[in-house]
C-alpha cells in the first residue's frame, strides 16, 4: 500500500563548489542533470573499510537479530496455545481407564484369592446453550477362589453399569451469549497479540530506519567538516604565500590559523558523533559493536501528494493502536457479560440415568430429576467485578475515542510538517547554491588581490557554507524521517518494506 513514490537522496560533488564543499543537494527532477547526479561517497579514514548497508538490509536485519522482535515471536507460541485451549471449550473430553488388582487374604483355616479387572471410560461435554453431559461406561470381571479344603471354590462375576447424567442450567450460566463469551473474548485477545506483535515489528523497523538515516546525517556531517578543513588549510597556504610576497599583512596568519584550529575541533566532534550513531545501530540490529559500517545515500523524487480523509482512512484500518482499542472494547463487553450473569442465581435442571445391564436373572436401571436453586450471599466479588466491568466498557470507550483523536491529530500534524520540510529542502538547496557561488566570487577576487576582500571574508563564507550545507542535510533528513513517521502512524510500515512476516 502506497500512497507515495519511493523517496531517495542525491549529492552533487564537482563544478562550482569543487573545492570548497561537498556539493549536498537535493536533486529536482526538473532541474538536475546526470552530472550533477553524482553522488557523494562517505570517505572512510580508518584502516578498515567499512561494510556498506542498503537501507533495506538494516530493516532485515532488524527483525532477524533484534530480541524484542525475537520474543515477540516466543511469545506468540504459548498464545496459540492459549487460544486453543479457549476454543476447547465445547469439544468433547475422552477419559479411558483400566483397573488391574489382585487380593489375597485367610479368615481362620480359609484362604480366599481374588483377581479384578476394571475397565471403563467418561465422557464430558459441554453445549454452547450450557448444558454439561456425562457419559460414564464400567465394566467390572471379578474371579474369586476360597480353599477351605483340598477342592477349591471359584465364584466368577461380570458387572457393567453405564450412567448418563445431564446438568442444564436455567438462569446462571444459561444461553449461549454467556457460554460463547469466554470464547469470544479469547479470540479478541489473540487478535490484540498479533497487533501487539506488529506494532512492536513496525517500532523497531521504525527505529533502525531512522537511526541508519541518523548515521548517514553523521557521515556527510564529517565529510562537510573534513572538507572544509582541508579549505582552511588550503587557504592558510595562500595566505602565508601572499605574506612572504608582501600582499597581506602577517596579522592574516592568525585568522587563518585559529580557523584551522577552529576546523579541527569540528572533525574530532564529527567523528564523535559519527562513531554515537554507528554503534547505535549497531545496538539495535545486534551486530558486532566493532563492525564498521556505513550508510548509503537515499534518493529524493517528487512530492508526495497526501491527502488527510484518504491517510485517516487508511490509518483507522491499519494503525495498531487504533485496532486494539477496537477490540480491547469488545473484550470489555464480554467480560461485562459473564460478570452480570454471575449475579444471577443458580437453577439448574439435573438428571441421572444409571443402567446396570446383568447377565443373571434382571437388569436395573435408576432415573433421577431434580432442580437445583442456589446463590450465595455475604460473597461481595460477583458486584465488585460488575461495577468493575461497567467501569471498564466506559474506559475502553473513552480510550478509543482518545486514540481516535490523536491519530488525526498525529496525521494533519505530519501532513503539514511533510510539506513544510518538502519546501525547507528546495529553499535550502538554493541557499547553498547561493552561498557557494558569493564563496567562489570572493576567492576570486582575493586570489587577484583586490583590496575589498580579506581572508576574514573568505572564513566568513567557508562557515557560512558549511552552516547551509549542515542546514539542507537536516532538513532532508527532517523529510524523510517525516515520511517514515507518517506510515507508521498509519500501520503500513510492514507492507511499505514488503515484509509479508507471519504473525498468525
Amino acid at each position: 500500500m502506497s500512497y507515495y513514490p519511493s523517496v531517495g537522496l542525491s549529492l552533487i560533488s564537482g563544478g562550482l563548489l569543487t573545492l570548497y564543499s561537498i556539493g549536498l543537494s537535493v536533486v529536482l527532477p526538473a532541474q538536475a542533470t546526470p552530472l550533477e547526479a553524482q553522488t557523494v561517497q562517505f570517505e572512510q579514514r580508518t584502516e578498515s573499510v567499512p561494510l556498506s548497508l542498503a537501507i533495506t538490509d538494516v530493516v532485515q536485519l532488524v527483525v532477524e537479530n533484534n530480541t524484542e522482535v525475537k520474543n515477540a515471536y516466543l511469545d506468540r507460541i504459548a498464545q496459540r496455545q492459549d487460544l486453543a485451549v479457549a476454543e476447547d471449550k465445547f469439544n468433547p473430553n475422552l477419559t479411558p481407564r483400566i483397573l488391574l488388582n489382585a487380593r489375597r487374604g485367610s479368615t481362620g483355616p480359609i484362604i480366599t484369592q481374588s483377581e479384578g479387572l476394571d475397565i471403563g471410560a467418561s465422557l464430558n461435554t459441554q453445549l454452547p446453550i450450557g448444558t454439561e453431559i456425562t457419559l460414564d461406561w464400567r465394566t467390572v470381571r471379578r474371579l474369586e477362589r476360597q480353599f477351605a479344603s483340598t477342592t477349591p471354590l471359584d465364584q466368577r462375576a461380570l458387572n457393567h453399569q453405564v450412567e448418563l447424567q445431564l446438568r442444564q442450567p436455567l438462569l446462571r450460566r444459561s444461553g449461549v451469549a454467556v457460554n460463547q463469551a469466554s470464547v469470544e473474548r479469547a479470540r479478541l485477545t489473540n487478535r490484540v497479540q498479533i497487533l501487539q506483535v506488529k506494532s512492536t515489528l513496525i517500532d523497531r523497523v521504525t527505529d533502525s530506519i531512522l537511526r541508519y538515516r541518523t548515521l548517514f546525517q553523521r557521515q556527510q556531517q564529517l565529510e562537510i567538516a573534513q572538507l572544509t578543513l582541508a579549505n582552511s588549510r588550503r587557504r592558510l597556504e595562500v595566505t602565508e604565500a601572499l605574506i612572504e610576497a608582501g600582499k597581506l599583512p602577517p596579522v592574516e596568519r592568525i585568522q587563518g590559523a585559529a580557523d584551522v584550529a577552529n576546523q579541527e575541533l569540528s572533525v574530532l566532534n564529527a567523528k564523535n558523533a559519527l562513531d554515537e550513531a554507528r554503534l547505535d545501530l549497531l545496538n539495535l540490529l545486534e551486530l558486532d559493536q566493532d563492525l564498521a559500517i556505513a550508510a548509503q545515500a537515499p534518493t529524493l523524487q517528487d512530492q508526495p501528494i497526501l491527502e488527510a480523509e484518504q491517510l485517516v482512512s487508511i490509518a483507522l484500518e491499519n494503525n495498531p493502536t487504533y485496532l486494539q482499542a477496537q477490540l480491547t472494547q469488545k473484550i470489555a463487553n464480554y467480560t461485562l457479560i459473564e460478570a452480570a450473569d454471575d449475579r444471577r442465581w443458580d437453577l439448574d435442571l439435573e438428571a441421572d440415568y444409571n443402567f446396570q445391564p446383568s447377565n443373571l436373572v434382571e437388569t436395573r436401571s435408576d432415573l433421577t430429576l431434580g432442580l437445583t436453586l442456589s446463590k450465595t450471599w455475604g460473597d461481595l466479588q460477583p458486584e465488585q467485578r460488575f461495577q468493575q466491568s461497567q467501569v471498564n466498557v466506559t474506559k475502553a470507550e473513552n480510550t478509543l475515542g482518545q486514540i481516535y483523536s490523536s491519530l488525526n491529530i498525529d496525521l494533519n500534524n505530519l501532513i503539514r510538517e511533510i510539506q513544510l520540510t518538502w519546501k525547507e529542502v528546495q529553499q535550502s538547496r538554493s541557499r547553498t547554491q547561493l552561498v557557494a557561488e558569493q564563496l567562489a566570487a570572493e576567492e576570486e577576487k582575493l586570489s587577484l588581490g583586490l583590496d575589498n576582500t580579506s581572508l576574514t571574508d573568505i572564513i566568513n563564507f567557508q562557515n557560512q557554507l558549511a552552516q547551509a550545507q549542515q542546514n539542507e542535510l537536516g532538513v532532508l533528513i527532517e523529510y524523510l524521517n517525516a515520511l517514515t513517521q507518517l506510515d507508521q502512524s498509519l500501520g503500513i510500515t510492514l507492507e511499505k518494506w514488503n515484509l509479508n512476516l507471519e504473525i498468525e
